[in-house]
């Protein structure tokens, strides 16, 4: 650490589901369903020179139901969820068939509501962007691509809420090839917001945002949350945040440029990513399906292999010279 500090970063590839057989104790319980609450934490606002809270970096404990007494009970290992999070104006705009969904996270919209977040349990770790498992690990793998639900009971004088995970939905073959989807975001409309994140010092280092989303008819759609920071290299570029998209048909939460949760017409997006355009008026984004890997039946019909049967009922393979091209991802 200090002005000599170095760090070395290996990558990893991601590891399939099924090998947590071999990584995890499978004797541990895996934990469903669990609460957290302020109370018993601690919660730093972040403040403006002027007295006002743009957010706050917290840390709560963690309690799991007794199944025999039906009582909340803290772990006994200390487990905590810790994070940070932006707030935004109460005045957001969503569509009805969004309200459905989240219904359970109302109360607490322009309070903290883009958030990035660890949880620390037995067995495992989760690492969440806003509602988005991005990671799991131990006995929580196999949550990596899933989401929560996070069900607020109380807000004030302190926040309790408790959380259920989801797995991530299975591959669904109408989602292969999702359609070409472009989005605009409103910063000059009435109902647009951006406002500074500051230091101590009173310092721009960042930026929090609420945009309107239109569609390419200019009809709206949603709205945008999002916040982002500012580094002197290139001079005054803000990047490193992330955006959470609620809109009439789906949402996205994308990091940075990659979508890592997307539901309703958008899930066949999670995992791609997208680009960034400004226009005259309006700041446009074309949103990039993943690139999916194809399957081992998908490579052997590419390079136009072929298998044949001979009267023994033996496997001839007959292997046909393709352009290389063929046997990249799609």
């Amino acid at each position: 650490f200090g002005p000599d500090y170095t760090l070395e970063v290996t990558l990893l590839e991601p590891e399939e589901v099924g090998s947590i057989a071999s990584t995890a104790d499978q004797t541990q319980q895996v934990y469903e369903t669990f609460k957290i609450t302020a109370e018993g934490g601690f919660a730093l606002p972040f403040m403006s020179p002027s007295g006002e809270q743009f957010g706050e970096m917290f840390q709560n404990p963690i309690f799991v139901k007794n199944n025999k007494t039906g009582d909340w009970e803290k772990f006994k290992d200390g487990s905590t969820c810790q994070g940070f999070g932006f707030n935004f104006v109460p005045e957001v705009w969503l569509p009805n068939d969004t309200l459905v969904y989240f219904t359970e996270i109302s109360p607490y919209i322009g309070s903290s509501f883009v958030r990035n977040r660890l949880f620390f349990l037995p067995g495992g770790e989760l690492t969440v962007c806003n509602e988005a498992i991005v990671q799991g690990t131990g006995v929580y793998k196999r949550y990596t691509g899933g989401s929560f639900r996070e069900n607020v009971t109380h807000l004030h004088p302190k926040y309790v809420a408790e959380i259920t995970l989801q797995e991530k939905e299975p591959y669904d073959s109408h989602l292969e090839n999702p359609p070409g989807v472009i989005l605009f975001f409103n910063p000059n409309s009435t109902e647009a917001m951006e406002k500074p994140i500051l230091n101590g010092s009173g310092a721009t280092i960042g930026l929090r945002l609420q945009h309107p989303i239109e569609n390419q008819d200019g009809a709206r759609v949603g709205t945008m949350l999002a916040y982002a920071f500012v580094f002197p290299n290139p001079a005054g570029q803000t990047r490193n945040g992330n955006r959470q998209l609620f809109m009439k048909d789906g949402g996205m939460t994308i990091f940075n440029d990659h979508i890592v949760h997307a539901t309703g017409i958008y899930a066949g997006y999670a995992g791609g990513s997208i680009e960034m355009a400004p226009t005259s008026s309006l700041n446009k984004m074309t949103l990039i399906p993943p690139r999916r890997r194809r399957t081992a039946d998908e490579e052997r019909h590419s390079a136009g292999e072929r298998v044949l049967k001979t009267p023994g009922n033996v496997p001839v393979i007959v292997i046909l010279v393709v352009a290389l091209a063929s046997l990249i991802w799609i």
